[in-house]
């Protein structure tokens, strides 16, 4: 009786052009809902909870800044707030194999200068997809060529989206 229920409501669907986009609509706390209709923005860690350097910010600061916002990186920008790079956690670890002198560098010469970062349009699914074709935990979000906000793959897990 289940299938032959689910074949009548497809039937139906196909008939009066009720679309998956249409059923997001109606149950946006649903799995589907959520892939078709929850963004980045919605998600994003913002402003103050950001964990912002600057490009001459020195190791110290750096490890300060990724520890105290507890989102395991620090994103470096200009004074126009434009994306200049990241340094994560395990870059810092990696860093430290280099020797003392890493300790007197700053944030610029220990930074991924070309992360990948995401607009706060966009959805938070096509958010998780990049974060799994790359192995990344955590997206910059972009808008106008400053830095807005921040999505992490625990905001994106913890709010129901799914690959």
């Amino acid at each position: 009786m289940m299938a032959f229920g689910d074949a009548v409501a497809i039937v139906a669907s196909n008939v009066k052009g009720f679309s998956k986009h249409d059923f997001a609509r109606n149950h946006p706390a649903g799995a589907l809902g959520k892939k078709l209709l929850l963004t980045v923005e919605a998600l994003m860690h913002k402003k103050h909870t950001l964990p912002l350097v600057t490009p001459t910010a020195s190791f110290k600061d750096v490890l300060v800044t990724i520890t105290s916002k507890k989102l395991g990186l620090a994103i470096i920008v200009d004074e126009q707030q434009a994306l200049k790079g990241i340094i994560t956690d395990g870059d810092l670890r990696r860093a430290c194999e280099q020797g003392p002198h890493i300790f007197n560098s700053q944030a610029q010469d220990i930074a991924t200068l070309h992360p990948k970062f995401i607009a706060p349009g966009m959805l938070a699914y096509v958010a998780l997809e990049i974060m799994e074709d790359f192995n990344i935990t955590s997206l910059v979000v972009v808008d106008n060529n400053a830095v807005v906000g921040l999505v992490h793959i625990h905001d994106l897990i913890k709010a129901g989206i799914q690959g």
